[in-house]
């Protein structure tokens, strides 16, 4: 197994329900929202060593440096994507 400092990981996201968000909340409370969830992803980012490229609107990229990925022979592909989620979920507790 490689070591985790040798992966680099490209990170997107899109903020899921932001346009109803905007709807309902109005420009200036839910670009405050966006803006919190970007800040608590940036603390997560740093903590794997990692750089945002950039934020478009509710989308963000971002790389992630030493984090730890099983191999196709460590996992199949369904225990891949548990692994995945387990991690983003931890991500955000």
């Amino acid at each position: 197994m490689k070591d985790a400092s040798s992966h680099r990981i490209v990170m997107f996201a899109d903020i899921s329900g932001s346009s109803r968000l905007y709807k309902q909340r109005g420009n200036t409370v839910a670009q405050g929202l966006i803006t919190a969830i970007f800040t608590s992803m940036r603390g997560i980012i740093d903590s794997y060593h990692g750089s945002i490229i950039k934020t478009i609107g509710d989308e963000i990229m971002a790389t992630l440096v030493g984090v730890w990925v099983p191999s196709d022979s460590e996992m199949d592909e369904n225990e891949l994507l548990g692994f995945v989620f387990s991690q983003m979920a931890l991500m955000f507790m």
